[in-house]
């Protein structure tokens, strides 16, 4: 893939919202009943429904429960379904998007016993499979859909014999024990989300095997062997933390979770996130109360981490809450008007595939349909006034009829090779919730006598990263 030409855009194009936007991200505790307390349960996103899905876990007297409820982005709902699965907590389970639906895998039932079922959940009916082959019962490991291979991942739990470290792969038919040349150092309480921009499974945390002491590493999963990032900077070690990957803005959270004993504070309030290259701290009033063994999942539809209940250390805390985890101002991208065809085609002006206009970060856009004459993106401030003239202003007076201009004409910058080009937002607050439009122009000799054609406009919203 041919590099992008940059361009900074000048603070000068994008109208100031009218104040500075501290906060880049918050925690909102929403005021939805709850209407089963929970801690060691599981969530994860159905994208085929667009609910977050909690499956299990203890209720406030520490009882495993087998307890279904879905998450519309308003409220909780209770799905009571027969037969559900035995109850348990400490399992695993995560949601396979080829075959839309939910994996639920072992887990600590009742009688303190770790469970080795396989569990499928598709929205309607509970399902127990029977792969011909099976990692052993275990809890307290973690799970995740590995999308670029189209199979579940397992690391780690506790088994009837103790601790394991195992990676096991599920592609819905049958369980595989993988052969590494590493893994990572701890067996239990780590979390595990899938990096859909870079295709790695990360693990972050979880408890060293063989002690009680929690670990600060990450480590990804490419498919074949386990890889340790050498970071600077990462969180403070702990275990049984919520964890889940920002598909819109790229990022990795953590939040909560226990740290070592004797160690104050052991239960954790304090969020982190990871970009792929380091780990950066976020000081965010309000925010959840410090609690561990819970779990979080991104709504992908509504674009917030969903975070429900928790343990705080005692039943007089039974944290029966949600929290949502989200920019202060959401990134956003709008199609407007319409272009002109050329001897090609229509040019279409789009932003590439998961990039958006996120303040500190690179706003990608790549033009299609239009041949391969010289291009450039005009960007402006206004989608209605250029000057004294009104937009859209229509162009067949300069040769190009069937063609007008969107955007006010107040900077050029030149597409490159291929047809993409990059825009540098600034990385300040103040320009959060700025906006700005733009509008692709492509020579096309045989086109008209102006020998241009033009995309139609998208106008963008400067997000909060």
């Amino acid at each position: 893939m041919r590099p992008l030409p940059h361009l900074a855009l000048p603070l000068v194009l994008l109208p100031w919202p009218g104040s500075t936007i501290a906060a880049q991200t918050q925690w909102r505790q929403t005021t939805a009943a709850i209407p089963l307390p929970a801690s060691w349960h599981a969530s994860a996103y159905d994208a085929r429904r667009q609910r977050v899905v909690v499956f299990g876990g203890n209720d406030r007297t520490l009882t495993p429960v087998n307890s279904l409820m879905e998450w519309d982005g308003t409220a909780w709902a209770v799905r009571e379904v027969s037969p559900p699965p035995p109850a348990r907590s400490a399992l695993a389970m995560a949601y396979d998007t080829a075959r839309e639906r939910c994996v639920v895998f072992g887990g600590v039932d009742t009688m303190i016993s770790a469970r080795a079922e396989t569990f499928e959940w598709d929205g309607t009916t509970w399902t127990q499979k029977a792969p011909p082959q099976s990692p052993l019962g275990r809890f307290s490991m973690a799970m995740v859909y590995d999308e670029a291979r189209a199979e579940m991942v397992l690391f780690g739990g506790v088994t009837s014999s103790g601790e394991v470290q195992e990676t096991w792969t599920y592609d819905g038919v049958t369980w595989v024990q993988k052969t590494t040349s590493r893994r990572p150092p701890v067996a239990t309480g780590h979390r595990m989300v899938y990096d859909r921009r870079r295709q790695l499974v990360v693990l972050f945390g979880g408890e060293l095997a063989g002690t009680s002491t929690p670990s600060n590493e990450t480590w990804t999963w490419d498919g074949t062997d386990w890889a340790r990032l050498a970071l600077t900077g990462s969180p403070p070690a702990r275990e049984q933390h919520a964890m889940a990957y920002d598909a819109a803005r790229d990022r990795v959270i953590v939040f909560g979770g226990q740290g070592e004993l004797f160690m104050p504070p052991f239960y954790k309030d304090d969020t982190w996130e990871w970009d792929g290259t380091e780990w950066r701290a976020r000081v965010l009033n309000p925010r959840p109360n410090p609690r561990a063994l819970l779990a979080a999942s991104y709504d992908e539809a509504r674009e917030q981490i969903v975070m429900l209940s928790g343990w705080s250390g005692s039943v007089s805390i039974p944290n029966r809450d949600t929290w949502l985890y989200e920019p202060t101002v959401p990134a956003s991208v709008t199609a407007f008007g319409t272009g002109c065809a050329g001897t090609v085609g229509l040019p279409v002006l789009a932003a590439e595939a998961g990039s958006r206009p996120w303040a500190g970060s690179t706003f990608a856009l790549a033009v299609s349909g239009a041949g391969p004459g010289a291009a450039v993106l005009v960007l402006g401030a206004s989608d209605s006034t250029w000057r004294t003239l009104s937009l859209p202003l229509p162009l067949a007076s300069a040769g190009a009829p069937g063609c007008s201009l969107l955007v006010s004409l107040d900077v050029v910058v030149p597409i490159g090779a291929g047809g993409r080009v990059g825009l540098t937002l600034p990385a300040t607050p103040v320009l959060t919730g700025g906006v700005f439009f733009g509008q692709a122009v492509v020579a096309d000799a045989g086109a008209n006598p102006l020998g241009l054609v033009f995309s139609g406009g998208l106008g963008a919203t400067v997000g909060s990263l």
